[in-house]
Parts: structure tokens; C-alpha cells; sequence
């Protein structure tokens, strides 16, 4: 899968994602949205929230983000991710989501929301991605 990144700025924390990293709502946070691609052919979008201060420098757009983020994170900004907590669910495609994926309003979607946690058990990014129906799959490995 091939993975774009069209959008990623500092904005204010939602109370939502504030709660979920464990930081004051309207702390500043990274907003990362990314759109990843099969044969040309958008099949999931992904927005995650990072704890500003511990990946500073990643907003800068003329850093590249690769497909595999941590491997980024790990080497640029010596933060390791040592635990996922992981909840798949179903939802119904909203107007925008249905747009960027090329699928109907109401088309299901799996939704993935991914908790990821540094050193110390400190929450460091929060993260959505929503999959078409069709064309997503997600893998795992526990060991």
C-alpha cells in the first residue's frame, strides 16, 4: 500500500483527543492526514494526533513522511513505540469520507482507533483510519 500525506499542521487538541493522550484540552497537537492507495485507488484515509513536543520538527512538510511512520519517528525523534491498544469497529461512510474513497454515502467502513504509547506508557498518538468495506484489510501480529 502506498501512502500520501496531504495534510499535516499544529492545531488545538479536541477535548476528545486531549482525553485519549492524556493532555490538557487545547494543548497543541500534530494533525497528520493520510490517504493510502492500492493500485491507484484510495481505499483508506487516516488521520492521526501526535503529542506536539514529543515529535517537534514533524510538521515541517519538508520532512517526508515514508509508508511506515514509526520507523520515522523512532530514528528522527528517538521515540519508540512500545504498545498499542487497538479497537476495530464498523461505521457507515460519511459524505467527505465516501468522496475521497470513491464509495456511496453509507458505504460500510472498517474503522480502526489505534492508541500508541511511548516510554513510560506515555500516550503519543492517537489514530482513525477508516478502510472501504471492499478493499481493506488489516493485519496483525502478537507475539
Amino acid at each position: 500500500m502506498r501512502k500520501e500525506t496531504p495534510q499535516r499542521d499544529l492545531r488545538p487538541a479536541p477535548d476528545s483527543v486531549a482525553r485519549r493522550l492524556e493532555i490538557a484540552p487545547g494543548e497543541k497537537v500534530l494533525c497528520i492526514e493520510r490517504v493510502g492507495y492500492v493500485d491507484d485507488e484510495a481505499v483508506m484515509t487516516e488521520t492521526s494526533w501526535w503529542v506536539a513536543d514529543l515529535v517537534e520538527g514533524l510538521e515541517d512538510e519538508a520532512l517526508h513522511i515514508p509508508d511506515l511512520m514509526y520507523a520515522l519517528v523512532v530514528e528522527r525523534f528517538d521515540r519508540p513505540v512500545v504498545r498499542c491498544d487497538e479497537t476495530l469497529t464498523a461505521e457507515l461512510a460519511d459524505a467527505d469520507t465516501a468522496a475521497l474513497l470513491g464509495v456511496e454515502t453509507g458505504a460500510p467502513l472498517l474503522v480502526l482507533r489505534r492508541l500508541a504509547l511511548t516510554t513510560g506508557g506515555r500516550p503519543m498518538e492517537h489514530r482513525v483510519t477508516r478502510g472501504r468495506g471492499d478493499r481493506f484489510s488489516y493485519r496483525t501480529e502478537i507475539r
